[in-house]
């Protein structure tokens, strides 16, 4: 690089040479601190060709770069590497006597407080009753310095690590100094000056592989003192109790009349003997009368 300083506006220019491999290269240049390539990408032909890659600078801050080349010359494999990062810092002009170094801000929120080592961007951020910052492209170890209350009370930041799904960070008001974990869309209450409730809340992560960089809310809303519990009335409701008698009707056993079979009448023993002995007289008649006739018959022969 052609300069490890320089102010806003100004043109910084890395010249790229590749020791080994094959080629030819494709390299590309990337500003690690916000994530982002510096210029379209460039070739180097060989180890023995170099090349050069130039671009403007615009905010002021400390970024760190890194070339990122891939050697065409082995295909059909591909190998990929970086080279050493290095560090740039950009300063702002000196403003004169009576400049302009800050405008607007909403209530009780002033401007955000320039800083942090690679100054990413941080915006106002308000919702409801809810007043804050919202940093955008932060990452390991950033860190700012947010001003509340117009400007009475501040906080320090810092990022302390990222992973693909979580964040930590340290926060720092003028007593006290706490680290926290915290997880995407999901705000930690976290400290800050009296009479607020302070709070960060994780809304995103972009984990590259050259680059891990977050999207954080620090905000302040006022303490909510819960209203005392009010006494309510609940008017009494009398409900009519109507008892219904039911009469269960009586059974009445109703008597049938009993029909009485006599037996047979039983015939006397001494009836009976002389029932038998009439009916062997008669019988006896008859043979008699039977064998008087047969006699009379063969007597006249």
């Amino acid at each position: 690089m052609t300069s490890a300083s320089l102010t806003t506006g100004g043109t910084e220019t890395y010249t790229v040479n590749v020791i080994g491999g094959i080629g030819p290269f494709d390299v590309a240049l990337y500003n690690t601190s916000t994530g982002n390539q510096v210029s379209t990408n460039v070739i180097v032909p060989n180890s023995l060709v170099g090349n050069t890659i130039s671009f403007a600078i615009s905010n002021a801050g400390t970024y760190t770069y890194n070339a990122v080349a891939t050697d065409n010359g082995v295909w059909p494999y591909i190998y990929v590497f970086n080279s050493i990062s290095s560090t740039i810092t950009v300063t702002a002009p000196v403003v004169s006597s009576g400049g302009v170094v800050g405008t607007g801000g909403s209530p009780g929120v002033p401007p955000p407080s320039s800083g942090g080592s690679s100054l990413p961007s941080v915006t106002i951020y308000t919702s409801g009753n809810r007043t804050g910052y919202t940093l955008t492209n932060i990452t390991s170890p950033n860190s700012e310095t947010l001003s509340f209350n117009n400007g009475t009370k501040s906080l320090h930041v810092t990022v302390n690590f990222i992973t693909p799904t979580t964040a930590g960070i340290t926060v720092t008001n003028a007593t006290t100094s706490s680290t926290y974990t915290l997880s995407v869309n999901n705000p930690t209450l976290i400290i800050g000056p009296a009479g607020y409730s302070y709070y960060a809340d994780l809304t995103g992560i972009s984990y590259l592989p050259i680059l891990h960089t977050l999207t954080l809310q620090i905000y302040e809303q006022p303490n909510v003192v819960p209203a005392a519990p009010s006494t309510t009335t609940v008017p009494t409701t009398t409900v009519a109790t109507t008892t219904v008698s039911t009469t269960i009707p009586t059974t009445v056993l109703t008597t049938v009349p009993t029909t009485t079979i006599l037996p047979k009448p039983t015939v006397p023993p001494a009836a009976a003997t002389y029932l038998i002995i009439a009916v062997v007289v008669i019988a006896a008649i008859i043979l008699i009368i039977l064998y008087m006739t047969t006699r009379n018959r063969k007597g006249r022969k």
